[in-house]
């Protein structure tokens, strides 16, 4: 007679599936969330140096008579890609940046009617001790308080 039970299939057993890909998925999700900090500090690195570059713009159109002030390029308190005066001459509206997460413009601010003094700021997503924006103006560069809209 043949025995039955000599003849098993090796494999792995519906529980033991599902115990591994229960693992898997708790060893992903703590993946994700511990790469949440790098990429937040990454996008803050590239705020600041496109703030930087917007600055070095502006420094260099206030500094050039043809260039009719970066009030050309700049609407209100955001600039416009559209517009090529002003700043435009030293950054292409193509290459003009945005904030990396949503897309937007930073936010330009006139300070003086004889528009040489000026301010770009954009907000930041890790904030060192309460110091939650990036500015660059005519005197620097620097961080100041989430939602101030003067710059030093």
């Amino acid at each position: 007679m043949i025995n039955m039970f000599n003849n098993k299939l090796r494999g792995f057993t519906l529980i033991e599936l599902l115990v591994v890909i229960a693992i898997i998925g708790l060893l992903a999700s703590i993946v994700v969330v511990a790469l949440q900090g790098p990429r937040q500090t990454a996008r803050d690195v590239k705020r600041e140096g496109d703030v930087r570059n917007i600055q070095t713009a502006m420094e260099l159109c206030y500094g050039d008579t043809a260039c009719g002030g970066a009030e050309a390029y700049v609407t209100y308190a955001n600039y416009t890609a559209a517009d090529t005066g002003g700043i435009g001459t030293y950054i292409a509206a193509s290459n003009m940046p945005n904030d990396p997460q949503s897309g937007s413009s930073y936010t330009w601010v006139d300070n003086t009617a004889d528009d040489q003094t000026f301010c770009v700021y954009a907000t930041l997503e890790v904030g060192d001790t309460g110091e939650e924006m990036v500015y660059a103006s005519e005197t620097g560069f620097g961080h100041m308080a989430s939602g101030s809209t003067n710059c030093p």
